[in-house]
């Protein structure tokens, strides 16, 4: 009963959509997707109380969600593997609180997952086992007390403590976390939920979406949804979903599935999918349906950041790119709904963009990151891939960037130098990392030489690492960074730079063929100064350097089109590209990988799968950053939009509106005959070309 007033309540919400008062926002209400958009709040509701927080043990609880979610994965029949070393949450843990001045203490009220023991003053005084959530002490003699200590132990769960009020309420930071290989550290903190359910184990609330009939037994849910399938049938039904109608019209056989079908019955003639589905399109094999419906997944997002124009088609796919990154956020930023739903770090340098110009909230972006590196590299790289090593420095920086987020920077730190560490053991006498000792380079789907892009990306992860040093006061790892970088940028240029092609190549050992992903990333790192704009441009517009393999790269490929002041052609290949996605029947998010070239028999195929490929991406969702970064230059200079440049180049656009996050407030852009009105949130400062503005303040300057 409770779930389905929920269900209620979310269409209600959703049949009377408010809006953020922003003219972006405004204007692109006609091309939203999501049937839980929200602009001027959360939607869902989050389902937390106001109140004393949990602790857990620092990434302990995000550990766990990863773990269940490689569970769910499994359960789900997905085809996916997911290498690397990833931590494993401990089942034993302390919460201690140590005070100067003694309190007494008569009766004690805590709430826990675990067996507890409780030590005042060190000594014990209760066991308490396992089970309720609430558990009273209480004392025949008071103690004073100067230090309370919890030592908790469980089966397959993060350990957890809640103390709702007094003085030792867990709101207070005087509590530590330990465990026996771990030192005194502040734990985390998580809000109480409504439900009472521990905040591990918190669960996305469904919405509720209806279908279109299309012919006997085949329904269309109007867009890509992650959810569960509900049927009302009289029989024992079986379905076939899909992302595309012909993946759901498929002839089934155990190879061609990409997810369970499995369903479970719930009561006389009601049944439910097992597990939660990515498809738009449903198909009732089996059973005369009643009727269907079904539970979308989504976890609570305000869609903060919008994006209109006269470009028409340029709205849409900004629109349906945001979309596409809404599915894959849960607590995480992960990849695929129908395949992945799991966090890779090379996925997440585009998607923490993506998310930072639409929803603007850094809290999947932070959990991502900690979880994905916090059993370190000692072992295996970063999902298993070198590559990835890499790009999770460079995302710690960006995140910066972005979101401004000190505390998380200092937890992290120890673990960012030992990365460093460990991959300049990797590196040959020129400072170069060496690929012959790598498990899985990846860079792209591609099959190229990739020997020159990944010290590329080396260049940009040590200059990365410099900017976090100076973040926290290590200088004295900064200089060595700094002159690391320095040496490798100089060698590197002197090996893989041909001055006469005008071009980075493959290999600065045995440089062969010109590198398109080498240039694409020496322009957006900074590695390439303005001085060879020209000769990467010429070689990014032409044919000459092998093509980029997916819509991933495509992101980037943009960026550095227009950072090279080829304005035209970035936006063109915005077209070509995701407006190419767009034209395919059906399409509502992008795809892992496309390609206008392939026929209609293998558009849907990947990994040698006739339904291989995933048509909802998080790395695919680009342009929802791209467009408002190439078109109005926007960018941060200082951590958390604290400074800011705009610099506006509309190209055949005759007017256009956009909001961005930031953790100051939202900038907002609205062009139109040539005059630009420019939001700067408070404590912000613009920079347009020599001009300087300071927030909060709202200008009408002509272009």
């Amino acid at each position: 009963m409770i779930k389905n007033l929920i269900l209620i309540l979310v269409v209600c919400v959703f049949g009377h959509q408010s809006f953020a008062q922003t003219k972006a926002h405004e204007r692109s209400k006609k091309y939203i997707i999501d049937p839980a958009y929200q602009s001027s709040g959360n939607l869902p509701v989050k389902q937390e109380v106001v109140g004393a927080k949990w602790l857990y043990g620092y990434t302990e609880l995000q550990c766990w969600r990863l773990q269940q979610l490689r569970k769910d994965v499994d359960e789900a029949k997905l085809k996916v593997g997911y290498p690397g070393e990833y931590h494993q949450p401990y089942a034993k843990a302390s919460f201690i609180y140590v005070v100067k001045k003694p309190v007494t203490v008569k009766n004690l009220r805590f709430y826990t997952n675990a067996t507890a023991k409780v030590k005042i003053n060190g000594k014990p005084v209760e066991v308490i086992q396992q089970g309720k959530q609430e558990q009273t002490i209480a004392l025949a003699i008071p103690i004073e007390a100067s230090q309370i200590e919890f030592e908790l132990s469980t089966t397959a769960e993060p350990p957890c403590l809640l103390i709702k009020d007094g003085p030792f309420n867990t709101n207070n930071t005087i509590w530590k976390w330990k465990t026996e290989n771990e030192p005194l550290q502040v734990p985390e903190q998580f809000s109480q939920l409504k439900n009472g359910a521990f905040p591990h184990q918190n669960q996305p609330t469904e919405t509720n979406v209806l279908a279109k009939k299309l012919e006997t037994n085949v329904f269309d849910f109007g867009r890509e949804l992650l959810a569960y399938v509900y049927l009302e049938v009289k029989d024992q039904p079986s379905i076939c979903v899909g992302e595309s109608l012909a993946e759901a019209n498929q002839t089934i056989t155990d190879k061609s599935l990409e997810q369970t079908m499995e369903l479970i019955p719930l009561s006389a003639g009601k049944w439910r999918s097992k597990v939660p589905l990515a498809f738009r399109y449903v198909k009732v094999t089996s059973g005369i349906v009643k009727s269907i419906r079904v539970g979308a997944l989504f976890y609570p997002a305000q869609y903060r950041g919008a994006f209109a124009s006269s470009d028409t088609l340029l709205n849409r796919i900004w629109m349906n790119s945001a979309y596409t990154l809404r599915l894959c956020r849960n607590e995480f930023l992960n990849d695929g709904i129908k395949r992945d739903r799991l966090p890779w770090a090379g996925d997440l340098a585009m998607s923490m963009m993506v998310n930072a110009f639409t929803f603007g909230d850094a809290e999947p972006v932070k959990n991502s990151l900690a979880v994905l590196n916090r059993a370190g590299i000692k072992k295996q790289d970063i999902n298993g891939i070198i590559d990835y090593d890499l790009w999770w420095l460079i995302s710690e920086n960006q995140y910066q960037l972005y979101y401004k987020d000190i505390e998380h920077l200092n937890r992290q730190w120890p673990r960012i130098k030992e990365t460093m560490e460990i991959l300049k053991t990797k590196c040959d006498s020129l400072g170069m990392i060496n690929v012959k000792n790598t498990k899985w380079l990846f860079i792209d789907w591609v099959k190229v030489n990739k020997t020159s892009t990944l010290q590329v990306l080396w260049w940009w992860a040590q200059q990365s690492a410099v900017e976090l040093a100076k973040r926290v006061g290590d200088g004295n790892a900064a200089k060595i960074w700094q002159a690391s970088a320095m040496d490798l940028k100089k060698d590197l240029t002197q090996r893989a730079w041909n001055e006469n092609e005008g071009s980075w190549m493959d290999d600065p050992y045995t440089p062969k063929n010109l590198s398109r992903h080498a240039n694409i990333l020496a322009v957006i790192s900074g590695l390439s100064g303005e001085s060879k704009y020209e000769q990467i441009g010429s070689i990014l517009r032409g044919k000459s350097a092998p093509a980029v393999g997916t819509p991933y790269m495509s992101g980037f490929e943009v960026l550095a089109l227009a950072k090279t002041d080829n304005l035209n052609s970035s936006i063109q290949a915005v077209n070509d590209i995701w407006g190419g996605m767009l034209k395919v029947p059906g399409t509502t998010t992008f795809w892992e990988a496309y390609s206008p070239r392939e026929t209609a028999a293998k558009m849907y195929s990947f990994y040698s799968r006739p339904f291989g490929k995933s048509l909802c991406h998080a790395w695919s969702s680009g342009p929802a950053a791209v467009l408002p970064t190439v078109l109005l230059g926007l960018r941060p200079l200082t951590d958390g939009w604290k400074t800011f440049e705009i610099s506006p180049k509309l190209g055949s656009i005759s007017w256009l509106s956009s909001a961005i996050p930031t953790p100051q407030g939202t900038i907002t852009v609205d062009i139109s005959d040539g005059i630009m009105n420019l939001t700067v949130p408070k404590d912000c400062i613009a920079y347009w070309g020599n001009q300087k503005f300071i927030g909060p303040l709202t200008i009408t300057k002509k272009l």
